[in-house]
């Protein structure tokens, strides 16, 4: 019964161990089978081990030599593969900007797509500026989406100094320090040595052990106790393993690393075009900001990290010497001689692998580091050189952003750059790509708001050059100067704020050849200028638009045009008509027969045209002018004594009366016309309009004395020589003439 449960127990400690060994590898196994041998080579007494031993020399001396042999030929190759890939690596990012199809289509493809950024960027401006949304309006925006719009096509060209920088860095690094690409494996690798360890220190070997090394393996037994030589092969075999692993992992690593390196650039160059359209507003500049950090990070990764390659695989080579110093130092004499030959090598071996593999793995992570900080430090130089230059132009941001903006959009205000915005705006009017764009659903609809946004913003800006001349003008020029030099004006900004301030001094009509000026041929200039509503007012103030409304309704009706075509240019005229001034109409009238004959006529007419346009504004004005235009135009006739000319033509023409409006025929009965034309009611008028004098313009005799007469309640007479002063119903008024006879006489009634 007491050894049933030993039993028991056997049993399951073997159930429980025997599914343990099936999971573990092989080689954990074979090391711990190699601990257990050498404890009891260690701990067996000299004596006691002489057959011993040629056993364990004969294992360590091939089994540990042929393993070692193995794991170093491994690692080897598998470092050989990494670093082969390193050097392509390195080579292809050198061409990355020279012939690379990936990049270039990448890039021409970006750069069309930010063209159209650019369009809807003008888009949201002219929104902007309509709803004054300052961060994005014109002031701030625009001057911004013109330097990106010229930069975004050297954009590869001035990212490649940069990245040719730091190719250059990275071609010396492995010319000095690595002889070549095909020197940077052997360096690594020298520094590591990892035959060192199974060689002795009188003979150094090649790095493949066969039976000579097998043999100087052996030899280390013979330097030291069997013991000592036992465990430095154990240990040694396990910081070379170590190492070689460390090693390959980081340089695979850095490896992936700048594999990744290549791609990243490759994709940063290729969206650099949509980059710079997000540089424009404030709250996508950060995008931008970002893009430079992680490129200049990119960038300089790779020269920071063969740099840390270059400095471990010195170092693989200067430790060796300290390390050998310090192990045979007086320092150590005082040690059991046991530690003082094991730790020797051990240490030798483990502070050499440790640095070179420490440098490896330390470079990989201060290279990233180093290219974060060193982007980081760019931005940061970049953005205090932008300040320190926006300190510098801040005096001057006012005048340089009112020149930035006449220059940006000069284009607009020109007649190209108008038929443009006017073919964005009219689906109808377009040509060509912009007609394409309009078929399109989506983008003609917002073809036709940037075609709004572009002509608002350059007519904001026409506007303000305008008034700039106007408040110029009105401190250095009197009117009459301007009338005198209206046609010499330095700019078409200067010549329409000359023509403003003339109509608004109302002297518009003294302005000679004003029909050159104010031709259909001009519309432009003043559109550029957001000064369409003056032009057409002034055009229609100087009778311009009303002799061209004739000209083209005698056109018409010559040519037989429809009869819907002559009656809109018959209420064009009508229009016309009413918005000419009375100081025009009247420059009309005021021209003598002289200045007919030798062709001296106003808006270019000849004698016909003259007497046909005098008829018809007579005829106009009678219908459509409202009494107090109709007192304007015969105060301006009389004070340019072209009354005359009037009742000539009206005579001509046979004007009557009941041609003119009721309203205006009431006029004629007023004392207005009275003191204007000497006239009043529609008698006089009929004389009048036949070119006779009516008799209220005759000279009206000297007035009779008068002997007033009153007769009191009673009916007695009363002298008083005011009428007005007696009572109205005892009044009796004698009229004498001048020789004393009675001419009347009344009395009041009972």
């Amino acid at each position: 019964m007491a050894i049933q449960p030993s039993k028991k127990r056997r049993v399951l400690t073997i159930v429980q161990v025997r599914p343990k060994f099936k999971k573990r590898p092989l080689v954990p196994f074979l090391f711990l089978l190699l601990a257990v041998a050498t404890f009891v080579g260690i701990s067996s007494p000299l004596p006691a081990r002489a057959s011993f031993e040629s056993a364990l020399q004969w294992f360590f001396g091939y089994v540990v030599g042929m393993l070692a042999s193995a794991i170093a030929t491994f690692f080897a190759f598998i470092l050989n593969v990494e670093f082969f890939f390193i050097d392509l690596i390195l080579e292809v990012s050198k061409n990355i900007l020279n012939n690379n199809l990936t990049v270039e289509n990448g890039f021409q493809a970006s750069l069309s797509i930010a063209n159209l950024g650019f369009a809807a960027i003008l888009i949201v401006i002219a929104v902007a500026t309509i709803l004054r949304v300052q961060e994005y309006g014109i002031k701030k925006a625009f001057a911004k989406l013109i330097i990106a719009a010229l930069l975004v096509n050297f954009s590869l060209v001035i990212v490649g100094p940069i990245i040719g920088t730091a190719d250059s860095f990275t071609s010396y690094i492995i010319d000095k320090g690595f002889n070549g690409p095909d020197g940077l494996s052997i360096r690594i690798m020298g520094a590591l040595n990892p035959q060192r360890f199974f060689t002795p220190e009188n003979e150094p070997g090649s790095g493949h052990l066969d039976k000579q090394a097998a043999n100087e393996l052996k030899s280390v037994f013979a330097e030291t106790a069997q013991s000592e030589g036992v465990f430095y092969v154990i240990v040694v075999l396990g910081f070379m393993t170590v190492a070689l692993a460390l090693t390959s992992v980081v340089v695979g690593a850095i490896g992936i690393m700048l594999l990744i390196r290549y791609v990243v650039l490759s994709i940063l160059l290729i969206i650099m075009p949509l980059i710079w359209v997000l540089w424009v507003f404030p709250t996508t500049r950060k995008y931008w900001s970002e893009w430079w950090s992680v490129f200049i990070k990119w960038t300089i990764f790779a020269p920071i990290m063969l740099f840390f390659l270059w400095v471990a695989a010195m170092a693989g080579v200067a430790t060796e010497p300290y390390v050998d110093a310090a192990t045979k130092g007086d320092s150590y004499k005082g040690i059991v001689q046991f530690i003082t030959e094991t730790f020797a090598h051990i240490l030798k071996a483990g502070l050499q692998s440790a640095v070179v593999v420490g440098l490896i793995w330390g470079g990989l992570v201060v290279a990233q580091r180093l290219s974060i900080a060193g982007a980081g430090t760019a931005m940061a130089w970049a953005k205090k050189g932008g300040r320190f230059m926006g300190m510098g132009a801040a005096r001057g941001a006012r005048g340089i952003g009112r020149g930035m903006g006449r220059i940006a959009t000069a284009p607009l205000r020109t007649e190209r750059g108008q038929k443009i915005t006017e073919q964005l705006q009219n689906k109808e009017a377009a040509e060509g790509w912009i007609k394409t764009l309009h078929s399109v659903p989506v983008v003609g609809r917002l073809t036709k708001r940037a075609g709004r946004g572009l002509e608002t913003i350059a007519r904001s800006h026409g506007e303000k050059l305008v008034d700039a001349e106007k408040a110029r003008l009105e401190k250095k020029m009197s009117v009459d100067q301007m009338i005198k030099s209206v046609h010499a004006a330095k700019s078409t900004p200067e010549q329409i704020a000359m023509l403003e301030l003339i109509n608004k001094a109302g002297r518009l009509n003294e302005v000679q050849g004003a029909e050159k000026l104010l031709s259909k041929e001009n519309a432009g200039k003043f559109k550029r200028f957001h000064r369409a509503k003056t032009f057409e007012e002034l055009r229609g103030k100087s009778g311009v638009a009303l002799v061209e409304a004739k000209q083209e309704l005698e056109a018409a009706e010559k040519r037989g045009a429809p009869a819907e075509e002559i009656q809109k240019l018959k209420e064009k005229k009508e229009k016309a008509l009413k918005a000419a001034s009375p100081e025009a109409l009247s420059k009309i009238f005021s021209v003598s027969e002289e200045d007919i004959k030798k062709g001296k006529t106003p808006y270019g007419l000849d004698a016909a045209g003259l007497h046909s346009l005098r008829a018809e504004i007579i005829l106009g004005i009678a219908k459509g002018f409202s009494p107090h235009n109709l007192s304007e135009f015969f105060k301006e006739l009389a004070k340019n004594n072209a009354l005359g000319a009037y009742q000539k033509t009206a005579q001509d023409i046979g004007l009557k009366p009941e041609h003119f409006s009721p309203q205006n025929r009431r006029w004629f009965n007023s004392n207005a016309a009275l003191n204007i034309l000497g006239i009043r009611g529609e008698k006089e008028l009929e004389i009048f309009l036949k070119g006779g004098t009516p008799s209220a313009e005759k000279k009206s005799p000297e007035p009779t004395k008068e002997k007033v007469v009153l007769y009191d309640a009673s009916g007695r007479p009363v002298d008083k020589e005011n009428l007005e002063e007696a009572p109205r119903n005892v009044r009796s008024r004698t009229t004498f003439d001048e020789k004393g006879n009675v001419t009347s006489e009344e009395h009041p009634s009972s």
